[in-house]
């Protein structure tokens, strides 16, 4: 009775393993929204050699294309500018800013270029690349029809706010940039996923929208390149963890053991052996020195 009540309190999101492993020793990088971040950080717990955008937050597809292309070029696509007392740019996040006097913009720039050219060696070395897509909405500026990553709270006059819906525009773009970066890393494997953030700003409806145009994005994608994979988190956080004691008190990010139990799926579903018992061997070692309790590399689906 008590089992049979437990396996009808939740749906189990299946999907075949991966046709390939994740070893310990593979270089690994997490590019976009704030998930992404939050499986970086569960990686550097177990000593694995993870690496973030050298952008900072990436949220939509658009900005994540130009970002792979500006990484490439080694250019950037527009000037730094000087805000509160801070140099930045549209293409990375705030924690990424120059921290230089106004007329520095010389140094601004070269602190942008120095970021690209760390991160083209990071990504030239990569065995892995996972992209979390976080939203399809996108901040246009005006004056310019400038797609930007990050508003850096400017004026919201400044910009417009629209849903990019331009799937045919967008999906090439995309694969360009993620086709230019295979061809100069032959050994690159990317891995797609959807965030489960939930993006309340843009309400229930829009967040749902937003969310399904990413899933046909990235369903393109892994369908025109045996390369390109994709990871189910957004749909384990909908279906498998739907309910509000998985959330953060905000109600919109997963909570801490709902990210453990989603990157524990994660290797599961690529993870090596090795790499498994690496995980299960540091993630316990990090919960006694957290004085915590409880099991790292164990998904629901084997705890039952």
């Amino acid at each position: 009775m008590a089992a049979d009540l437990w396996g009808k309190s939740y749906t189990p999101v299946s999907f075949p393993r991966a046709d390939f492993f994740l070893e310990p020793k593979d270089r690994v990088m997490f590019w976009g929204s704030c998930f992404a971040e939050e499986l970086l950080d569960r990686y550097e717990r177990y000593g694995l050699p993870g690496k973030p955008s050298p952008y900072g937050l990436i949220y939509n597809p658009v900005s994540m294309a130009d970002s792979l292309n500006m990484l490439l070029n080694h250019k950037l696509t527009s000037e730094p500018f000087h805000f509160q007392e801070m140099w930045r740019h549209y293409a990375f996040h705030t924690s990424r800013c120059f921290k230089g006097k106004e007329k520095d913009n010389t140094g601004a720039e070269n602190h942008f270029l120095s970021l690209l050219e760390e991160g083209g060696r990071e990504l030239g070395k990569a065995n892995f690349l996972i992209i979390t897509l976080g939203t399809a909405w996108v901040y246009i500026q005006e004056k310019d029809d400038l797609i930007v990553n990050n508003c850096h709270k400017r004026d919201n006059r400044l910009f417009k706010r629209n849903l990019y819906t331009r799937m045919e525009k967008d999906i090439p773009s995309l694969a360009n940039a993620l086709d230019m970066w295979k061809e100069k890393n032959c050994g690159l494997q990317v891995i797609l996923t959807v965030s489960p953030v939930r993006h309340l700003r843009d309400d229930a409806r829009e967040n749902s929208l937003s969310k399904a145009i990413l899933r046909c994005l990235c369903e393109e994608l892994i369908s025109r390149r045996e390369w390109i994979s994709y990871f189910p988190a957004y749909e384990i956080m909908m279906d498998e963890l739907r309910d509000y004691r998985w959330y953060r008190d905000d109600l919109s990010h997963p909570s801490e053991k709902a990210v453990d139990y989603i990157i524990s799926r994660f290797f599961d579903w690529c993870g090596s052996e090795d790499l498994r018992n690496t995980v299960a061997r540091e993630g316990k070692a990090f919960l006694r020195s957290q004085h915590r309790s409880g099991n790292y590399g164990t998904s629901r689906a084997d705890s039952r």
